[in-house]
């Protein structure tokens, strides 16, 4: 199979499985809200939160595994990345079973941590415990998922995903339509999809890379301490990543109320599947380009880089603009009364992403290099910053949850500028290729943004038949303008060709 034609069912894969995703999403935000209240849904958000302070520990691992297993792979050292997946898998299992003894001792006193309502501290406490639990499963889904994503057959990975979300609804259904839903029955449902996500991918992995096989007599104490003296910066960049993002949900529950904290969660639930739909772009790129570097082809590297960069743009500036025109009706519809307060948190935060989008693919230049450190101290300082600015605009403002949100925004502003400057030079390019496609990128969002404002005041939307008679139009012009202003002309002509094939082939 051509590079293009696998790139084109890596996407198409991963955007299925986002699509599963947003529906589950889009049906349980609301019940959750309406049956358990708005706050018992920050709590789930918060939980999940919780485990990106444990990132801050195991990326250290992780973060680099795939890199190593691929080089040593890609240049048919087998023995050698037999050696590094089995130390990595010896070293998460000793890992995880060392920091869930403070962990459980958090969980047990999480009340005191946390402003809990009386009435929920037990249901709460159980939701905190399943979801450590389903991150520690989900290491393991992860690391054989890498063996997958270095043979660039990142399209199984998505189908084992969907078909384990597809799961986690029947599961979440069951339990609405039978017992009904608790706090922590979503969290239930989660470990179950997880384990078979875990299954699949174990499956999966022994099919496209055989040669890769399970057997802890590799275990390689050298190996691991190669590993962690490269992700130990991407554990600094965590902290500084929880200093950007991590803390709002927590600074809101202390520092001002638990319903505001369930309304920064929606809006914070937009934000992510704005973000994620653009890791999943860019981790399509990603296997070739780690095969590129392996292989010290830097050139087709750069190019992957950019068609990365073009890619993230268009689809990130078509949603940004489309939510900027119809995100305030489609809230209305699904939120309700709270629908004008969640949508300019949502705007703030994306109008951060849609910076920090465009810039994503460059990220990956860090790892491919093993050069983390000046961004590493780059995201720590603005992360210091950023939660310093929050604190004390909070205690002189009554802005609360835009401040939550907005100082997050700031942030990305000021490191925005840093990323490209500082993969030109670990690439070792005479020029910088990639500014000019940033710059293109940026100006599509603000022009978007601005003519999305003025649109949008005389959009009025009554149901869901009204809401898609007008998301189709918005989502085609969006799109549109995007695929004009950041494609050449070529690119558009290959695009619209892929796409009639595709559908003529009726083939995904």
């Amino acid at each position: 199979m051509t590079e293009n034609k696998q790139l084109a069912k890596n996407m198409s894969w991963s955007m299925i499985v986002s699509v599963i995703n947003y529906m589950v999403s889009f049906i349980l935000t609301p019940y959750i809200t309406q049956t358990l209240g708005i706050e018992a849904y920050g709590f789930i958000s918060l939980s999940h939160t919780f485990t990106t302070y444990i990132d801050i520990i195991t990326v250290a691992l992780n973060a680099f595994a795939a890199r190593y297993i691929a080089i040593e792979y890609h240049n048919s050292r087998i023995d050698k990345a037999r050696t590094y997946f089995n130390s990595v898998l010896v070293a998460d299992a000793f890992l995880l079973a060392i920091i869930s003894f403070p962990i459980f001792a958090i969980i047990i006193k999480l009340d005191v941590l946390l402003v809990i309502p009386q009435e929920i501290i037990r249901e709460v406490k159980i939701l905190f415990l399943l979801v450590y639990i389903n991150y520690c499963i989900n290491i393991f889904g992860t690391l054989f998922s890498s063996l997958i994503f270095i043979k660039n057959q990142t399209n199984i990975t998505y189908k084992n995903k969907g078909i384990s979300t597809v799961l986690y609804a029947f599961l979440i259904a069951g339990a609405i339509l039978s017992i009904g839903l608790e706090i922590y029955s979503i969290a239930v449902a989660q470990i179950i999809s997880t384990i078979l996500y875990l299954i699949a991918n174990i499956y999966s992995s022994r099919k496209v890379m055989p040669e890769i096989t399970i057997d802890i007599r590799n275990y390689s104490r050298h190996s691991i301490k190669e590993i962690i003296s490269s992700g130990i910066w991407n554990s600094f960049n965590n902290i500084g990543a929880v200093l950007n993002n991590g803390l709002d949900l927590l600074v809101t529950n202390r520092m001002l109320t638990n319903t505001i904290m369930g309304q920064v969660s929606v809006g914070k639930q937009l934000s992510n599947i704005f973000n994620s739909v653009s890791v999943l772009v860019v981790h399509a790129f990603q296997p070739k380009q780690l095969e590129y570097y392996s292989k010290g082809d830097k050139d087709s590297l750069v190019k992957s880089l950019i068609k990365s960069i073009k890619t993230s743009g268009v689809l990130g500036c078509t949603i940004y603009g489309a939510y900027v025109i119809l995100g305030q009706q489609f809230l209305k519809i699904w939120m309700g009364n709270e629908a004008e307060y969640i949508y300019y948190l949502g705007l703030i935060a994306l109008s951060g992403d849609i910076m920090q989008i465009t810039n994503r693919p460059l990220f990956y230049v860090f790892t491919l290099t093993n050069k983390l450190k000046i961004n590493c101290w780059i995201t720590l300082v603005t992360g210091m910053l950023n939660f310093t600015f929050m604190l004390v605009f909070m205690n002189v403002t009554n802005l609360g949850g835009y401040i939550v949100v907005g100082s997050t925004s700031i942030a990305y502003a000021l490191t925005i500028w840093c990323i490209s400057l500082q993969a030109r030079k670990y690439l070792n390019l005479k020029k910088n290729p990639f500014n000019f496609y940033i710059i293109r990128n940026y100006l599509t969002a603000i022009a978007l943004l601005i003519g999305g404002l003025l649109l949008n005041q005389y959009i009025r939307v009554y149901g869901w038949i009204s809401f898609a008679l007008w998301a189709i139009p918005v989502g085609l012009s969006t799109f549109g303008v995007s695929a004009f202003a950041i494609l050449s002309k070529n690119e558009r002509k290959s695009f619209r060709n892929a796409v009639i094939g595709r559908l003529k082939r009726g083939k995904v």
